[in-house]
Parts: C-alpha cells; sequence; structure tokens
C-alpha cells in the first residue's frame, strides 16, 4: 500500500509499507 500516495512518496515508500501494509 505503499503507492497510494503517489509517486511523491518514493523516499518514504518503504516506511509507509512498513506502517500500513
Amino acid at each position: 500500500m505503499a503507492g497510494y500516495l503517489g509517486p511523491h512518496v518514493t523516499a518514504i515508500t518503504q516506511f509507509e509499507s512498513e506502517s500500513y501494509s
């Protein structure tokens, strides 16, 4: 679910996938 915000989260995508997946 890391790409739900868009490509601007490319750097934080790994963190988000860790928290929201």
